[in-house]
């Protein structure tokens, strides 16, 4: 419940910037792209962050219209939707993509178009490239850091990593491998997989092999209950 609230004010406070900066005196009305998850591995989140937007809906200035557009859980399908909004339902702005690999392929034809985009997405050392990105949830890094009062106080010192191949689960590895020194563990294991796999059971073997004190996992939510 308590994600679900944040997802949708993360939504609400994107609206209301994009709709504040796009609309002026010459042009009171406001044209923005609703690009979300609604099918495939993310649409679990998706369907959260569109009782988000319907929320926020209510409170957006007059002349504001909303166009969605199914942004599915890949880049391509991503990008694809992307070039609908602003090639045919000309918008004037984009919330969307939702993963940070989605909004770095929507980015640079947006930037492109003069298209500003806030990505309700984990914020991305990627986006500091794109000067048209904004985002609304703390990176990879800044979600581990609560970790460390948690792992000093049950002296966690043997970690296990397994992260996606996306830009968000390798920032995760970083992150943790940063942490290391610091926190004093080792990191026992490390592995990277693709996303689409549906049977962890060899990964999940060889991590319990190593008797790790613990596995922090980052992952999309219906991709974590195939690991778990």
């Amino acid at each position: 419940m308590e994600q679900t609230q944040s997802w949708k004010l993360v939504i609400i406070l994107g609206l209301l910037m994009l709709a504040g900066c796009a609309q002026t005196a010459t042009k009171p009305n406001v044209k923005i792209g609703i690009l979300l998850p609604l099918s495939g591995d993310l649409a679990i989140t998706g369907e959260k962050l569109h009782r988000g937007v319907m929320l926020a809906e209510k409170e957006l200035p007059p002349g504001t219209t909303l166009v969605y557009e199914d942004s599915g859980s890949t880049t391509t399908s991503a990008l694809d939707a992307a070039q609908k909004l602003i090639a045919i339902d000309k918008v004037d702005a984009i919330i969307g993509a939702y993963s940070p690999d989605q909004a770095l392929a929507v980015a640079p034809v947006a930037e492109e178009a003069g298209i500003t985009i806030f990505s309700p997405s984990f914020c991305s050392d990627s986006f500091k490239s794109h000067r048209n990105i904004y985002c609304g949830y703390p990176g990879a890094k800044a979600q581990l850091d609560t970790i460390d009062e948690m792992f000093e106080r049950k002296q966690i010192k043997r970690v296990a990593l397994v992260d996606q191949n996306s830009d968000f689960g390798q920032n995760s590895r970083a992150a943790m491998i940063d942490k290391a020194a610091s926190l004093g563990y080792t990191v026992v294991f490390d592995e990277s997989v693709q996303g689409e796999e549906k049977d962890f059971r060899t990964v999940v073997t060889k991590l319990m092999a190593t008797h790790a004190d613990a596995f922090p996992a980052q992952w999309d939510p219906k991709l974590g209950i195939h690991v778990t």
